[in-house]
């Protein structure tokens, strides 16, 4: 019995070592949404595009080249329209600080409608289904699970609503959007939040 219990270890151990490779293997790998292009396209030509449409709109200050991304590989969909596709893109950068620009310039992006985010495992993208279906949210930072704290608010508490809760908004506050009214924002004490 002790023999089973050592080799069940051992797999075990093998299967983080596992997890652990294709973590540091995908860590400077991005995924991008809402970009189209013909599914028969080159390399070259979507390097090219990424940067027009992704890098230099995320990033303005940045001079890129076509060597900061190491790679772009593109998935499309069977049931995609064969003459418009808009597949996922995965893109590898030569460095994590490139990832990192292209996320400060979030926000840019989202206005042309493109959104991006890590490329995460498999058992990574179930776990987080599967914390999301209880109701959880919760992201992974270089590698690690972390979860964010409970954003809803119970309105009954704020303005005397029927109790209904709601999700706050998460996205930062644009000083210009303040002071023009676009978005109302209102201040919580935390005794009100469930």
């Amino acid at each position: 019995m002790n023999t089973v219990q050592s080799k069940t270890s051992k797999i075990s151990q093998l299967e983080d070592d596992i997890v652990k490779l294709n973590i540091e293997n995908i860590e400077n790998n991005m995924r991008m949404f809402g970009l189209n292009s013909a599914a028969n396209e080159d390399t070259t030509y979507l390097k090219s595009m990424i940067i027009d449409k992704v890098l230099n709109v995320s990033s303005p200050n940045t001079k890129w080249s076509s060597d900061d991304i190491m790679n772009v590989h593109m998935i499309t969909n069977k049931h995609t329209d064969s003459n418009n596709y808009s597949p996922l893109y995965i893109v590898k950068f030569r460095f994590y600080d490139d990832k990192a620009r292209v996320y400060g310039g979030r926000e840019n992006l989202r206005k042309n409608g493109i959104r991006v985010g890590d490329d995460l495992t498999y058992k990574q993208r179930n776990k987080l289904k599967s914390l999301k279906l209880m109701d959880k949210t919760a992201y992974y930072y270089k590698g690690e699970l972390c979860y964010r704290p409970d954003r809803r608010v119970n309105v009954e508490n704020v303005n005397g609503n029927n109790g209904r809760i709601f999700k706050k908004d998460t996205r930062k506050l644009n000083a210009t959007d303040a002071q023009n009214g676009d978005t109302e924002y209102i201040e919580i004490d935390d005794q009100d939040i469930d």
